[in-house]
């Protein structure tokens, strides 16, 4: 039986977020339900299952870091979602989004090799090839040649730079209060940040509909029910 998850620590957002003055998320009555009652799905990479009475999910498991979310349940991944990286000096290893496919690319053109996940000539020049990043390596052109640096322990690679993880998992899903979502990015250095509609708030990392009340008092307050 999947594990319940406890209620997620509060997302610290950057101070400016969009605007949503004016977003109403659409017209229309809310809906009565979220889900299908006792349906295992996905909410992002958790995996999830909704309640009986199909208005609030009442259990949430994080498939991360190591596995993804398929159908409602954890897969085991065969490689890191979206990485780039080298198989050897003369192959490039790329891992799908899902981290489901691992796919091996050889150099076949004379004269190059393998650089954080791309097949590139060994001779570089510093005035023209700029370094970039690919997850916590850097790549530069040093001396006229193309080298690899790994970054810091505790750190990544971001615009050609090493930074500061934040303390996060990759694809962890938080709140900021109910109105807007983050997942932690591919390597950990900041959030996808979602603000939520004014159909909508924030429970457990996602944003979810506001629903309409029912008979006998039952109304939006169930959405937000924690597992």
């Amino acid at each position: 039986m999947r594990a319940f998850l406890a209620i997620l620590p509060i997302l610290a957002l950057p101070a400016v977020l969009p605007s949503c003055s004016g977003d109403d998320g659409g017209s229309g009555s809310l809906p009565t339900t979220l889900c299908t009652p006792d349906e295992d799905t996905c909410q992002g990479n958790y995996a999830a299952t909704c309640g009986p009475d199909g208005r609030s999910y009442v259990l949430l498991t994080p498939c991360h870091p190591d596995r993804t979310c398929v159908q409602g349940e954890c897969v085991d991944r065969r490689c890191t979602p979206g990485r780039k990286g080298c198989a050897g000096i003369d192959t490039a290893e790329l891992c799908s989004d899902d981290g489901l496919l691992q796919t091996l690319v050889p150099c076949t053109v004379p004269m190059q090799s393998c650089f954080g996940g791309r097949c590139l000539p060994d001779a570089c020049d510093p005035a023209k090839d700029a370094a970039f990043c690919e997850f916590d390596t850097r790549v530069v052109c040093d001396g006229g040649a193309r080298k690899e640096q790994p970054c810091p322990s505790g750190t990544a690679c971001v615009g050609a730079e090493c930074r500061a993880k934040e303390d996060c998992a990759p694809q962890e899903a938080r709140c900021s209060g109910e109105t807007a979502s983050g997942i932690c990015n591919a390597n950990a250095t900041g959030w996808d940040v979602t603000v939520c509609s004014s159909r909508q708030r924030c429970v457990n990392g996602f944003c979810l509909a506001r629903l309409a009340d029912l008979p006998g008092g039952a109304g939006d307050e169930d959405a937000a029910q924690e597992p």
